[in-house]
């Protein structure tokens, strides 16, 4: 598999990024969440929320067991949603941000024309999970640019590529529901009702349950992507 140099949970790399894929600036931005408890302090109205986690047993067997009941019990699935599988180690935070750009609505994307991403999503129209993650691992001029975003964070590039154990997901609404979008998972998850105006209370709800399940682990960090504050 190709391994990426993962990206850090940093709002301030995270909206360079953005700006170099080709998202115009002034419209939406990603502001960092200092606390489960200092929610106040994030711009509204939030669009998604990117959260970084530790991938350990708890973790995994909690995934394995979710996996398990829904392929016995099934889910709805909005047809809306922009959804892709990952096929490249460590770009958990490229597709992270796709996830939460890919679903916003098409007059807040404000995608630049002949951007990489105005290319990317024109592409990939009518593609599945995994025709889209396909096409990202074929794509050398992103992971030009991933590497000079992940580069650029405070934290040393590790060593081992192949066994960096932070992941990242998106928490976005759609039609109504709360989704997890996890490029590592089967599909997206519905996480039950949701609203654009309570969708960063709601996937706090589901962030808990993921510290709850590693108590003693301080590796979460949250980033939303919300609207850009007025100057």
């Amino acid at each position: 598999m190709t391994q990426w140099i993962p990206l850090e949970g940093n709002d301030e790399v995270m909206n360079e990024y953005l700006s170099k894929m080709g998202l115009q600036d002034g419209q939406v931005t990603f502001a960092e969440i200092f606390g489960l408890d200092l929610l106040d302090m994030v711009p509204r109205p939030v669009k998604a929320v990117l959260l970084c986690f530790p991938i350990t047993d708890q973790q995994e067997e909690y995934a394995a067991e979710e996996a398990a009941k829904i392929a016995k019990d099934g889910q709805n699935v909005s047809p809306s949603i922009f959804y892709m599988h990952q096929s490249i180690g460590n770009a958990c935070g490229t597709i992270g941000i796709l996830h939460a750009v890919g679903n916003l609505a098409p007059s807040e994307r404000l995608v630049a024309p002949g951007s990489w991403l105005d290319g990317f999503f024109s592409a990939v129209k009518g593609f599945d999970a995994a025709q889209i993650g396909a096409h990202l691992e074929g794509d050398t001029k992103l992971e030009e640019v991933h590497e000079e975003a992940a580069s650029a964070g405070q934290s040393e590039v590790p060593e081992d590529l192949e066994n960096v154990n932070l992941h990242f997901i998106c928490f976005t609404c759609v039609d109504g529901c709360l989704y997890e979008l996890d490029g590592r998972k089967k599909t997206a998850i519905n996480h039950g009702p949701s609203s654009p105006a309570t969708v960063l209370e709601d996937a706090i709800v589901v962030i808990k349950k993921f510290m709850q399940r590693d108590p003693d682990s301080i590796r979460f960090t949250m980033t939303a992507l919300c609207a850009a504050e007025s100057t």
